[in-house]
């Protein structure tokens, strides 16, 4: 046997979901919850990864496109903000799922 604490309200919250019937007891909403959360922790990775890197990505490729097609200075400045934006978006993506180590000093 497994058990568990939480709170009234959270129990009130539960009950109101299943005065809804969205689920017949506690168990099986709590079961539910826990293979939803689990589901969603392991595909978190890929979505975090297209929030942080599709659209500075697609930026980039769009200016990349349009620097080779018209060969002009502005295409290739905005060229050069859109890798620093790529480059940006995609050391908080590294920073959120692997961490940058510091020295004993900072914290």
């Amino acid at each position: 046997m497994v058990s568990f604490s939480t709170s009234n309200d959270r129990i009130q919250k539960i009950d109101t979901f299943i005065k809804a019937g969205l689920s017949p007891d506690r168990s099986t909403f709590i079961n539910q919850s826990i293979d939803f959360m689990i589901k969603t922790h392991e595909s978190k990775r890929a979505i975090d990864f297209m929030y942080f890197i599709s659209i500075p990505l697609l930026f980039f490729l769009i200016t990349v496109g349009l620097t080779l097609y018209l060969a002009s200075l502005f295409f290739y400045l905005l060229m050069g903000i859109s890798g620093i934006y790529l480059v940006l978006f995609t050391f908080l993506f590294y920073n959120k799922y692997r961490g940058v180590k510091y020295g004993n000093n900072r914290k």
